[in-house]
């Protein structure tokens, strides 16, 4: 397991936190999980995230075996529980679900775990401080779930308002006239190079580009494979380069993506 074997964090007295869980994923499976009943386990906005991951796909508890309680700032995390999705047509999707504590003991927020090969890449950095490679684990988890969840507070949130976002994809043949005869009406925000198409947007073209895109998706599920990062040596500013699967109902793709955090 990733957080047995990387996270090298002193041990958490997770008594009382580990009950909490087990309140939470027995509610799951005897499908009584509502706020009424789980009032002492969340806060209003912890409950208002599990809601919409629950609500995500069918949720079931595949096991609460492998619970490992890790310490980041003045929160705890439950890392990780296997959950799996169903949604329709019989799509299924495993993932390890985070749960993550306030200092008073309540669930303050639920993410979907980062994958075992990206986690391993970013924990076992040990030229990056500790803490640093723990946060930039649970930002790249938040930001996987905020898209899965569509969460357009939280993406609005954590780009900078003068943030400059450049998406690319890989032109075909037969995509490539028409192309660069949309290019020449626009091309202050488009470039080819070569046979890829790279769009410049700003965070608010970016932000809406993305509800209109979501807006016909049933489900929609990132996984990060590989990833290196660079840090400034003057600044706490990190380079985060990860191999990028896109899954959803009717569109998938393969790409990468490169974030300065």
């Amino acid at each position: 397991r990733v957080e047995k074997e990387e996270h090298k964090v002193s041990e958490v007295d997770s008594t009382a936190l580990h009950s909490t869980v087990m309140k939470v994923c027995n509610a799951i499976k005897a499908k009584t999980d509502t706020y009424e009943a789980l009032a002492d386990c969340f806060t209003p906005e912890g409950y208002k995230q599990y809601n919409r991951l629950i609500k995500y796909g069918s949720a079931r508890v595949i096991s609460t075996d492998g619970c490992r309680y890790v310490k980041l700032g003045d929160e705890i995390q439950c890392r990780s529980i296997p959950m799996s999705f169903t949604f329709s047509k019989g799509k299924n999707q495993l993932e390890n679900v985070v749960f993550t504590f306030n200092n008073a003991g309540k669930i303050d927020g639920v993410q979907f775990a980062l994958e075992e090969r990206a986690a391993r890449n970013i924990m076992g950095n040990t030229d990056i401080d500790e803490t640093a490679r723990l946060t930039l684990v649970n930002f790249m988890e938040n930001y996987k779930t905020a898209f899965s969840l569509q969460r357009w507070d939280y993406i609005e949130s954590i780009f900078s308002d003068d943030a400059v976002i450049i998406t690319g994809r890989v032109l075909r043949t037969a995509e490539q006239t028409q192309e660069f005869k949309n290019i020449q009406q626009t091309m202050d925000n488009q470039v080819v190079h070569g046979n890829v198409l790279y769009t410049r947007m700003s965070k608010e073209h970016y932000i809406k580009r993305l509800k209109n895109s979501f807006a016909s998706k049933e489900w929609i599920n990132i996984k990060f494979g590989g990833t290196t990062i660079d840090q400034s040596l003057q600044t706490n500013t990190f380079g985060v380069r990860l191999v990028q699967d896109y899954f959803s109902n009717n569109y998938g793709d393969h790409g990468y993506l490169f974030l300065l955090i």
